[in-house]
């Protein structure tokens, strides 16, 4: 089973609709009130996780016996691809981006999670 999470870092009184926010976002649209990110300490952070039973098959792909993820950018968001990854090592990656600023994105379900 195939789930999304995206991140972004949005300001707090920046209105606007998340799922407009993320339909722009992954577009590579520019989105005001939204800072840009700092790609390689992400995934540097990423990369002090996950280890041990992962394995990192390249910049931005991990892979764990019958599970795997990619994690892919755009200047202002991020997005994980995770096939059959257990909700604690999910949590993991939400913690990540809050430690970054970045509230989940939850696109299965259009809701924004703020911390």
């Amino acid at each position: 089973m195939s789930y999304d999470l995206c991140f972004w870092k949005q300001a707090p009184k920046a209105p606007a609709d998340p799922q407009d926010t993320y339909e722009r976002l992954i577009e590579g649209e520019r989105v005001e009130g939204v800072s840009d990110l700092p790609a390689d300490r992400i995934l540097t952070r990423i990369a002090e996780i996950f280890t041990g039973s992962w394995e990192r098959l390249d910049d931005s792909n991990w892979e764990r016996e019958d599970c795997s993820f990619q994690v892919w950018f755009t200047p202002q968001c991020f997005v994980v691809y995770a096939y059959s990854v257990p909700g604690d090592d999910l949590n993991l990656l939400i913690d990540i981006g809050a430690e970054f600023g970045c509230m989940l994105y939850d696109p299965q379900v259009g809701e924004r999670f703020e911390g």
